[in-house]
This record gives structure tokens, sequence and C-alpha cells, in this order.
């Protein structure tokens, strides 16, 4: 027998549907919408510039949210991302990596002065929570030279051009939404249209120039969506609370004490002394920095003197939970916020953070390669860097991962290295330090300290153990002379 949800048969057809009740909470809530469609068709074009027009609102006025939107940028990119050739032509990587980190890296972008390779990633980690997605444009200086533009998010759109099949032009027949051109009846764009600093349509970019980079959560979807989309009203709630608390604040502060006498005011032979003006007019007398206010007494005289007790507890536990709404729909670790104090918590905490750095890493790492490819392609056909089969197969070194205890961590770094688990490449790559360049400074230190040794011992006449110079671990001691009889 089929029950419904008060424990009597079920009868009617309708109540033996399970799907009404999926539908309906068993009569409990309002209906809900069947939102089985492609994500752009539930998210629609508006819905996403709202979403991303609140975030970028929200960036430049919550703390919460700028704080850890930069956080993840400058632990994902930090003062590393020098090019790291992967291939076996040494020659061509040798040269390919100079002309990469010493010419193209400090002037790829095309604003130049203080742009360059490690900022733009910054500036993509920061767009990729901010609003959502990055745009590259692979472009070049009049002269030809490879250089980058990165693009705006809100500078991809439509531009007044009409959603849907395109009638006219060179994309008669193909798809346009939201600013990106499709194969008809596909989700595989072709081209993306630019618009003007007003938001009007200026031109159609080919895909093999644009790079979109965003971080996808459903098979079909065409743009990204900020990292906070979760939990923005959350965030305005916060800024709310706080702007009311404020007023609140401020108000009591500036009231020190309240009066209660016969006369509803105070003596008119006091300095600055003003009758009420009406009845039921309440006295007030400003001092610097605070007020006194009068009232009306049955009998006698009291003097209360006012005490501020906000915010209280409430409010703060209201504030809490909501910067940990945001932060676990974000999938950082919620008790960053407040941490424990306890050391294993702290790890464990500092783990899912790393944890997801790395995921961003591993975007801006695409990011990375895609320009360095590019860039590559030119100086070859321009004669910049030799030719070689081999030029795409690049990496790039990383930043000290976040950690409780750097000591620690280079400890177990070094433990796992003596036993042949990590290779001394990798370990230098997470101090910004690339691993030729220091063999290469390390062996040329050893030369030199060699030759100087020699000179100064043809010069004095005696014989310099290296050791005494340069101590390189606790049992290389410098030779004992015998002592005399």
């Amino acid at each position: 027998m089929i029950l419904d949800q008060f424990g009597n048969a079920a009868t009617s057809y309708a109540s033996r549907r399970p799907s009404r009740h999926a539908n309906l909470g068993g009569g409990d809530r309002p209906s809900e919408s069947r939102n089985l469609r492609d994500l752009h068709k539930i998210v629609t074009k508006y819905d996403r510039q709202t979403l991303q027009s609140a975030s970028r609102t929200l960036y430049l006025n919550s703390p919460l949210m700028v704080g850890a939107s930069n956080q993840i940028g400058i632990y994902a990119v930090g003062n590393a991302w020098l090019p790291t050739y992967k291939g076996k032509d040494k020659n061509f990587g040798d040269i390919a990596k100079e002309w990469l980190k010493d010419e193209w890296y400090p002037i790829c972008n095309i604003i130049g002065d203080i742009a360059d390779f490690t900022s733009d990633m910054f500036i993509d980690s920061v767009s990729m929570d901010r609003d959502g997605e990055v745009f590259e444009y692979f472009t070049s200086s009049p002269s030809g030279y490879p250089q980058i533009q990165q693009i705006p998010s809100h500078r991809i759109d439509s531009g007044g051009l009409a959603d849907g099949i395109q009638k006219t032009g060179k994309y008669n027949g193909f798809d346009l939404y939201d600013g990106i051109v499709y194969f008809p009846n596909t989700s595989i764009p072709v081209a993306y249209s630019l618009c003007d600093v007003d938001g009007k349509h200026k031109q159609f970019i080919d895909k093999k120039f644009i790079l979109h980079v965003f971080d996808r959560y459903w098979p079909e979807q065409r743009r990204g969506l900020p990292l906070f989309w979760h939990s923005l009203n959350n965030l305005r709630d916060i800024m709310q609370s706080e702007e009311w608390e404020r007023m609140n604040l401020l108000s009591m502060s500036s009231l020190n004490y309240t009066v209660e006498n016969e006369s509803g005011g105070p003596d008119m032979e006091e300095p600055g002394y003003e009758p009420a003006i009406n009845c039921g007019h309440l006295d007030i007398e400003y001092l610097q920095g605070g007020r006194i206010m009068y009232a009306k007494a049955g009998s006698g005289e009291k003097i209360t003197q006012h005490q501020n007790f906000r915010p209280g507890n409430p409010w703060h536990e209201f504030y809490d939970m909501q910067a940990r709404q945001c932060l676990v729909g974000a999938c950082l670790p919620a008790t960053l916020w407040k941490p424990s104090g306890q050391g294993t918590a702290q790890r464990e905490d500092i783990g899912k953070a790393c944890r997801f750095v790395e995921d961003r890493q591993s975007t801006l790492e695409k990011i990375g390669k895609w320009r360095v490819t590019k860039a590559i392609a030119w100086a070859m056909e321009n004669g910049r860097v030799p030719m070689s089969d081999q030029w795409y197969n690049w990496g790039f070194t990383k930043p000290p991962k976040l950690t409780i205890d750097d000591g620690r961590s280079l400890k177990e770094k070094m433990a796992l290295y003596k036993d042949g688990l990590v290779n001394a490449t990798s370990i230098m790559g997470e101090l910004s330090t690339d691993f030729d360049e220091s063999i290469d400074e390390r062996t040329e230190e050893a030369a030199k300290l060699l030759v100087k040794i020699a000179e100064k011992n043809a010069k004095y006449g005696v014989e310099i153990d290296p050791r005494s110079v340069r101590l390189v671990t606790s049992n290389e001691q410098p030779i004992q002379q015998p002592l005399e009889p």
C-alpha cells in the first residue's frame, strides 16, 4: 500500500506520483521549476552579467572577498613562473629560455610599463575569482613583435548585435550568444565579439588568437561564473549589517548621559541653556564629543550613564556564519577564517588551501604555456631562436607552498630527495630557482674557488685545503696538522 505524507492510504492518481512530492516537498513549500536545460538557459546572459556586476562591486568593497581573491593569486603566482624547458634539445632550450626570460617576459603585455608575464598571471587569477573568466588576445606591436592583451570579461559581448543565428556577414548561419560565435547547433566557439568602451560591437576576433579560460562546473558551460557566485547575497548581507551596526554605534557613542528631573531640562543658570521649543521636546546639551539628554520625571531626579554593548554576540555569530558559508562554497577551508590554534587542525586546513592553490596553478599553467608557445613560434620564424621539433615542451617554476612551518617542510622535502622520491628540480622550482641556472652558478663558484686557491698557493708557497675556505658539511673538517713534539 502507498501512503501519503500523513500516513494515510493514497487514493488519487496524483498523490501516488513520487515526482509530485519531490516537486512540492509534500505540500510544505511552493512548486519548484524544472531546470533540466543547458546552463546558459538556466543562468541567462542577463543573470550572468548581474552576478559578475555584483561580484565586481563586492571586490571593491568587501574585505573578505578581496582578501580571499588576492591571497589566492599571491600564493598561486608569487615571484615565480620562470620558463623551464623540458625537451631534449638543450641548445635550443638554453637559447629560447634566455630569450623568453630576459627579453620577452618584461615586455610581453601590450600596455608595457609595470605589466609583465608574472604580474599578468596574478591579474588572470584575480579575474577568474572576480569575473569568473579570463580572455587573452595574442596580438602584436606595429612592428610585428608578439604581445599579449588581456581583455576584460565585459568587453566580450554581443554589443548590440542580435543573439541567435546570424543572417549576414562572415559568420552567416553561425550562432551568436553572449559575445561568442559558435558552429551551428554546437557549443564549439569560432570567434569572439570585442566591444569598445561604450559596449558597442567593434570587431570579431578569430578563436585561434583568443584564449578563454574559466573553471567549468557543467559540461555544456559556455562562460565562467565568479568564485563567490553562490554567496554574493551573503557578502552583501554582511556589508549591510556592518553599515547598520556602524550607524547604531555612532549614535550610541555620542550619547553620554540621560538626566531625568522635574523641569525636563538643564538649570536655567547653566551656560548654553536653551528652553524646550514645544511640549514633548527633549532638551539636549551638546558637549565636545558627546551629548546629555534631558527628560521630565514624575518625581525626583536621576542621572543614567549610557553604556555601549554593541555589536553583541548575535551579530558576531551572524557575521561568522556568513563568512564561513562563503568560504565553504568556494572550497576554501572555513576554519582559516577563525583558526582553531591547534597545530594538527591548522596543518589540515592549510593542506586544503594548498590543494586549491595547486588547482589554480594548473589552470594558470595552461595560460602560461599558451603564451610561451605562441611567442616561441614567432621567435623561431623570425630567427630569434633556432628551429627545433621540440619547441613546445615547456614548464614553469612555482612559488613555495603555503606552510605553517617552513623549516619542517624543507626538511621533509630533503628527506624525500635523499630517498629518491623527488628530484632537486622540483624542490628548486618551489624555491623559484631554475635547476640548470643553479648548477651553472655552483660550478662557476667551485671553479673560481679552485683558481683562487691555485693563485694563492703559487704566491705564498703554501698548500691551501679547499675545505678550509668553504665547509660543505659538518664532517668535512680542515686537515689537522700534527702537533710538534
